[in-house]
């Protein structure tokens, strides 16, 4: 595998630099409030890098495209794209029962059975999350609950919830749920389950083992020195820190200043066969 180079780059005009968001907060002892003054630009473009690099990182397919200057761009491959092909399975996404989790889990624990622990964390959406807690409850709905949390309250003030999100199978071998809302995106996930018309995208499920291997994670984010996070501008009229040009000497006659990104980063997944998917399918719909 290899690092990826993400750019990104936004410009802020001498009118919206003066432009802030005012966040208070406050001091649940004492009941006082202080004040943070944000440049909302900035802030709505560091929130959508962030989220376009931790896109990269599960997405990012291994290969290259030619760059403007002539030069390949270069690109790692992303966590899904180094899980091996074959803990890749998919499943009827109105047939999701607890037996069909309990198989796949113990096929992935034989991949690890020399860890202390078979714990996985599974990245889903929404839709697989709903059905996990189906199945589950379809499978309790079978058993004599003597102490149910399923209803809380008393008289007429009673509630009726609980969710699963937890699933311990067959020696020791165990799944949590972790809900990754890129999943749920329908900006990036066009395709639609049928029926719900939800994102097909929200049923399907990451598992990922943080086993140790030679002392480190079995997943690690990769970053080159000094290239993780990149940011620099080039001056106009003003800067990020604000304030009048004057006769100070800038690079640019723009009216504003200009914002530059660069983050060189990767993800390695050192037992690809510890890692697998359930990977919905409407087929049978």
């Amino acid at each position: 595998n290899r690092l990826s180079i993400h750019r990104k780059h936004y410009e802020m005009t001498g009118s919206a630099a003066t432009d802030v968001m005012i966040i208070e907060l406050k001091n649940e002892f004492t009941g006082q409030s202080s004040y943070l003054w944000e440049n909302i630009a900035e802030w709505t473009f560091l929130q959508q890098w962030y989220r376009e690099i931790d896109r990269a990182l599960v997405y990012n397919k291994f290969g290259q495209t030619p760059g403007a200057n002539g030069r390949p761009a270069l690109t790692g491959a992303g966590l899904r794209e180094q899980i091996a092909p074959a803990n890749k399975r998919e499943y009827n996404v109105n047939g999701l029962t607890e037996s069909v989790i309990a198989e796949f889990l113990l096929d992935l624990s034989y991949n690890i059975i020399d860890q202390p622990q078979r714990k996985f964390v599974a990245l889903c959406g929404e839709g697989f999350m709903s059905l996990f807690d189906r199945a589950m409850k379809s499978v309790v709905r079978g058993w004599t609950l003597v102490d149910t949390k399923f209803i809380t309250g008393s008289g007429q003030e009673l509630t009726l919830g609980g969710q699963f999100t937890t699933y311990k199978g067959i020696n020791g071998v165990e799944v949590t749920l972790m809900h990754y809302p890129v999943y749920d995106d329908p900006v990036h996930n066009r395709e639609l389950h049928p029926l719900t018309g939800r994102p097909l995208e929200s049923y399907r499920a990451t598992f990922i083992e943080f086993g140790q291997y030679d002392g480190t994670g079995n997943i690690v984010k990769m970053a080159k020195r000094d290239r993780e996070q990149l940011m620099w501008y080039n001056g106009g009229s003003t800067s990020p820190a604000g304030g009048k040009n004057g006769k100070t000497s800038y690079g640019s006659k723009y009216d504003g200043y200009q914002v530059e990104v660069l983050s060189e980063v990767g993800i390695m997944l050192k037992n690809p066969l510890s890692c697998g998917e359930l990977i919905p399918s409407v087929s049978a719909l």
